[in-house]
């Protein structure tokens, strides 16, 4: 017997920039969330530096 699903989703924040990210360069910011062992993002409209 398992676990029962979980009703809502989890996620987390994540910075989408490149390994060899620019300093001065503004990057978005997604929303990252983990559903039926799919993994789906979703961009906010924000966008911050690396040194942020």
């Amino acid at each position: 017997m398992g676990r029962p699903k979980r009703l809502y989703l989890l996620g987390k924040y994540r910075l989408h920039a490149p390994k060899d990210a620019e300093k001065d360069k503004a990057y978005p910011v997604e929303l990252e969330y983990t559903w039926n062992r799919q993994i789906i993002r979703k961009t906010m409209n924000v966008f911050v530096k690396v040194a942020d």
